[in-house]
């Protein structure tokens, strides 16, 4: 098999798309694997109530 040579642009673009996807990733790193206020969380339970108790759905059912 012969490998084709990538043109200048073509090398430039691939250089920048890796370059840009690599900042990503450690921008998702740095700022998004964890929360940052911890005491902030609220249990899955919590969540559930709320969102399936009667007086939510009477206040969705209105708008």
């Amino acid at each position: 098999m012969k490998s084709k040579k990538l043109s200048a642009l073509q090398r430039d673009i691939l250089i920048i798309l890796v370059i840009k996807l690599c900042l990503l990733t450690l921008i998702r790193h740095l700022y998004f694997s964890e929360p940052t206020a911890k005491h902030m969380q609220v249990s899955p339970q919590q969540i559930q109530q709320q969102l399936l108790s009667p007086s939510s759905l009477i206040q969705e059912s209105t708008r």
